[in-house]
């Protein structure tokens, strides 16, 4: 399978701003990711990563904006990794270029809050322009709607653009449906947010239409391995 699904650390951060710069007009400031991840218990968050057929993770359009620069404090991790990056042959050395590695395979990410303990509702996802149109956004989607259940929630709720066909597309066969709108959601031109909503996760018919989605989507992926 050419991608896998992780649960996303702090280290992934660098690497899922650069994700996030491409991807919204007004990005979310990294700060906001370290406190969901850190300090957030409803917080679930994931990050998903290109790999070769032995799982080992492919550097790919990441390499430029998760590269280390000399700026950056030399007490920080990246600031390590500046130093060692030369470096061979070493125990630390090898675990920083690993880290760098994984870093650079990110190619998209996604979070959830569960609310009220009984829904999830999706925050954020994105994925890198370059690799949108292969299914990482719906392995991502998947990954989600299998955290609600596995933490119990009843259903999945999110908001999404109104103009914004494509991904309402794929909500749609996983069984969102518009429920409600929010006006003047988006702050950097004033867009209405359709709020999208799943029946109850847990009913027979949903998880039939999940097995038979996520099916269909594991052959896609297989196909293009």
């Amino acid at each position: 399978m050419p991608f896998v699904i992780d649960p996303m650390r702090v280290e992934h951060i660098p690497a899922v701003m650069a994700v996030e710069r491409l991807s919204f007009p007004a990005p979310w400031p990294s700060s906001a990711y370290r406190k969901e991840i850190q300090n957030n218990r409803m917080a679930h968050y994931f990050v998903a990563r290109e790999v070769d057929q032995h799982g080992s993770p492919l550097p790919g359009l990441l390499r430029e904006e998760v590269q280390p620069k000399s700026s950056i404090s030399r007490d920080g991790i990246f600031g390590r990794i500046a130093r060692l990056l030369n470096a061979g042959g070493s125990r630390e050395s090898a675990s920083e270029r690993a880290l760098m590695l994984d870093l650079q395979s990110v190619v998209g990410y996604a979070g959830m809050w569960i609310v009220a303990g009984n829904e999830a509702h999706i925050t954020t996802i994105a994925v890198h322009p370059v690799y949108r149109g292969r299914g990482v956004g719906e392995m991502l989607l998947v990954r989600c709607i299998d955290q609600a259940r596995e933490v119990g929630a009843d259903r999945v709720t999110l908001e999404v653009r109104v103009s914004n066909e494509v991904a309402k597309q794929l909500y749609a066969k996983y069984d969102f449906s518009i429920e409600g709108r929010r006006r003047r959601y988006y702050s950097d031109n004033g867009e209405d947010a359709d709020i999208m909503t799943t029946p109850t996760i847990g009913s027979k018919s949903f998880l039939c239409r999940l097995a038979e989605n996520r099916a269909q989507l594991e052959a896609r992926l297989a196909r293009h391995g």
